[in-house]
């Protein structure tokens, strides 16, 4: 009998807010992207932040700044929603 890994704790949605919050640099925008509502992206973020071992994205004023451990996430998380976007064509 084959054994399958647990089902990942980080969903594509979360790794699509945290993309989207770098790429457009701030929730609100990040959420007009996404055609999502503000609270749903800062939502998606903190449960991201809760299962890495550090988190990914830091609140300065408005804007939202990279650490550490999300600059080395962020070409994980587009490579892996490229992939997705690409099994779906």
């Amino acid at each position: 009998m084959r054994k399958y890994n647990p089902i990942p704790k980080i969903t594509l949605e979360q790794w699509a807010a945290f993309k989207a919050v770098v790429d457009e640099g701030t929730y609100a925008r990040a959420a007009e992207a996404l055609n999502k509502s503000q609270s749903s992206v800062s939502y998606a973020i903190a449960r991201l932040n809760e299962v890495l071992p550090s988190p990914a994205l830091e609140q300065d004023g408005r804007k939202a700044v990279l650490t550490a451990t999300g600059t080395a996430l962020y070409r994980y998380a587009s490579n892996l929603l490229d992939q997705a976007h690409a099994t779906e064509q």
